[in-house]
């Protein structure tokens, strides 16, 4: 068998000389049963060509003296699903909208999500040219960096993963990837202006070869990379955070599976014979200065795998930050514990106790040789991405330096907006008021007390948005989200009631079990009936002056005119549809419809779910009506699952209704008093649902 010819760059050829001799060689023999891809594909052979002996195989570099790979996998269902996907892919940019589809598996999300690049994205890396990216996984970073015109070394262990990532990656010029373990490769002095550990550092033991420490083996990697930099060059590490907030209230570790194991240090039997440790900041601090490298942290919201924002080290107290930090909560990324205490509540005092450099759920950490080449790379105090492909194409920033944010539009930010008002978002207040409250009545009365001044003062913006004084008094100036900032204002007090405790339910749901004076809700779910019956019993709005016509949706006979309730139960396999695990909103009999349903805490799985369009018996009740959507959302990944795909697979079970299909989209013709759907969950592909949220439905009623 013919052997391959190896790619040896002298190390004093020019840039245009190693491209020009990657690409005028023309004949490739036969590696290992496969054919060489011809050069010209090749595109630059990598600067590490300059240290190491490399072949060129299938648009992947592999180190000559190299073992067979790195044994890492998310599965191999997954990584033939990602090859599927980025085969059929018309376009695989960094921020193609295609590959940016919810694709209801985490591992699929991770690789293919454009979020990935948030990483990078907030900082300034205008001076660099060449990059180094260790363990570039299946190339959803390396993409971007390859967009923006970087020269990329994308080094990555596992055979399957080089291969997606140089799919990915293919007919960028300026990107390698390079099949092998970054402990046998010789990185080349003084070239990379940047090297990359993102989702890196804490395998470096198991990766070591040497059964070496973990802080041993991340030093080791470091000094590495630390020798490949240029003079004003600087690595990026992002890594979790052994004592994040969601870990110290028991949820489980993101690597391992299990509760506590970082906290509790990582003992042998856990982490270390795993060969997976993560640092706290203290721990960081230490090993960095005992490498004398500067540095500077920043935190990834909510985490660094899919960041959608991020606040700089010491930007807790900048105008802003108070908001952006609360508005992106710690998410689980493990199937595992989902948490012993109320995190939301442990975020907002560890905010407040200026600790969330401490126990951020993530780091990123900017490190370098001098302090300024350190600060050079943050120049923003916090950021909120823009996420076009996903209809929000504003970000919002604030500089070092600055007090008034700016947008930010790929990668820049540009024209100045409107100052910051001074406050604390509304669902923050309200959680921490439900935590501290003696009775549920005081909540109860709190939040229509809101209500009123809302209806009052015209202050129907998102509830999102709205932020409260010391006194918890509403001010007037909301918050600038950027992807709030092209809604129309809701005119409509109580839908935009309706919408807030939504809101509320999806931000500190999971928090509310563990507050004693909220123990005999049946579900946070009962919050939202109670409250609509404190303002409707409280303030009679039918009878206040204009209020009818103001307010159809409460006056006093809309339930038997025009409004209905639309219900959803849950249940396990096995169980019966019952009231206890049941929330319903109002919804008029009137045209199209849009709906949100939170489900209870203790719906964390449920295998089957039913959906009453009319939850009780109206005296008037339209004879059709068209369900264009109805999805179940989870936790954390903000994933839709759509429940309409059952009709496709089997019927569904059915009282009152008959069932017909039409351009995609179910008709139920209704036949009595009581209608409702229920789907087996095991239909969709799946026996259980994990970490539901909320319901969506649309509905258009037909009179």
């Amino acid at each position: 068998m013919a052997q391959a010819v190896p790619v040896r760059v002298r190390r004093s050829a020019p840039y245009l000389a190693r491209k020009y001799a990657a690409s005028s060689l023309e004949t490739r023999p036969v590696i290992g049963g496969h054919a060489v891809t011809e050069s010209s594909d090749a595109a630059l052979p990598p600067l590490l060509s300059e240290e190491n002996t490399l072949v060129f195989s299938n648009g992947v570099w592999l180190d000559s003296n190299s073992k067979a790979g790195l044994n890492y996998s998310d599965g191999e269902v997954q990584e033939r699903q990602l090859e599927r996907i980025l085969h059929e892919a018309p376009d695989r940019r960094w921020d193609a909208a295609g590959l940016a589809q919810n694709h209801n598996d985490w591992a699929l999300e991770y690789h293919l999500s454009p979020l990935r690049a948030n990483i990078l994205r907030g900082l300034m890396l205008k001076n660099c040219k060449t990059v180094l990216e260790v363990g570039a996984g299946c190339g959803a970073i390396t993409r971007y960096l390859g967009d923006q015109g970087f020269r990329v070394d994308a080094v990555e262990g596992s055979p399957v993963r080089a291969q997606l990532a140089a799919l990915r990656c293919h007919g960028l010029e300026g990107v390698s990837l390079v099949r092998a373990d970054i402990n046998d490769l010789n990185l080349p002095p003084a070239t990379y202006d940047l090297v990359l550990f993102v989702g890196v550092l804490e395998y470096a033991a198991r990766f070591s070869g040497d059964n070496s420490s973990a802080e041993f083996a991340v030093k080791k990697m470091l000094s590495q990379a630390v020798a490949s930099l240029t003079p004003d060059g600087v690595i990026l590490v992002a890594i979790e955070n052994r004592l994040g907030a969601k870990y110290l209230c028991g949820f489980s570790e993101d690597h391992l599976g299990r509760p506590w194991a970082g906290v509790a240090g990582y003992p042998r039997f856990l982490g270390a014979d795993a060969g997976i440790q993560t640092f706290d900041s203290v721990q960081w601090v230490k090993l960095l200065e005992s490498m004398t490298l500067k540095h500077r942290f920043f935190y990834p919201l909510p985490d660094y795998k899919l960041p959608q924002a991020l606040v700089s080290e010491g930007a807790a107290m900048a105008p802003g930050a108070l908001a952006v930090a609360d508005r992106f909560g710690p998410v689980s990324r493990s199937s595992g514990t989902n948490g012993m205490a109320p995190v939301r509540l442990q975020q907002t005092a560890f905010h407040d106790a200026g600790l969330d450099d401490y126990f951020a759920d993530s780091f990123g950490i900017v490190i370098g040789a001098a302090n300024d080449v350190v600060d050079e790379v943050l120049t923003h105090q916090w950021v909120v991405f823009d996420q076009p492909w996903a209809g929000k194409p504003q970000g919002l920033a604030l500089r070092v330096g600055e007090q008034t944010p700016r947008a930010f539009v790929d990668q820049s930010s540009s024209e100045f907006l409107r100052s910051l008002p001074s406050g604390e978002p509304l669902l923050r207040f309200w959680l921490r008021y439900a935590a501290a409250t003696p009775d549920e009545e005081s909540l109860i009365q709190l939040i229509a007390a809101h209500y009123r001044q809302v209806r009052d003062q015209e202050l129907t913006h998102d509830a999102g948005s709205l932020l409260v004084d010391y006194d918890g008094q509403l001010l007037s100036e909301c918050f600038p989200w950027p992807d709030d900032l092209s809604l129309t204002r809701q005119f409509d007090c109580p839908s935009w009631l309706e919408d807030a405790l939504d809101r509320f339910l999806a931000y500190g749901g999971g928090d509310l079990s563990f507050f004693p004076a909220l123990k005999d809700l049946d579900s946070p779910a009962g919050l939202v009936k109670q409250v609509m019956e404190a303002v409707r019993d409280s303030d009679q709005l039918s009878g206040i002056g204009n209020e009818e016509g103001r307010f159809p949706y409460i006056r006093t006979d809309a339930s038997a005119i025009d409004l209905t309730h639309v219900a959803i139960y849950w249940a396990d396999m096995e169980e019966q549809f019952s009231e206890e695990r049941c929330t319903s909103k109002p919804c008029r009999l009137e045209g199209r419809q849009r709906v949100k349903l939170a489900l209870g805490h203790n719906g964390d799985r449920i295998g089957r779910l039913r959906f009453d369009p009319s939850n009780h018996s109206p005296r008037f009740l339209p004879d059709q009506l068209v369900l264009e959507a109805l999805t179940i959302c989870t936790e954390g990944t903000e994933n839709k699952i759509d429940l309409l795909q059952a009709f496709s697979l089997s019927e569904c079970e059915s009282n009152d209704l008959q069932i017909t299909t039409e351009n995609d989209k179910i008709k139920l013709q209704i036949l009595g008093s009581d209608p409702w759907l229920a789907f087996d969950l095991s239909l969709l592909g799946r026996q259980w649902v994990s970490q539901p949220t909320r319901v969506e439905a649309v509905m258009l009623w037909i009179a």
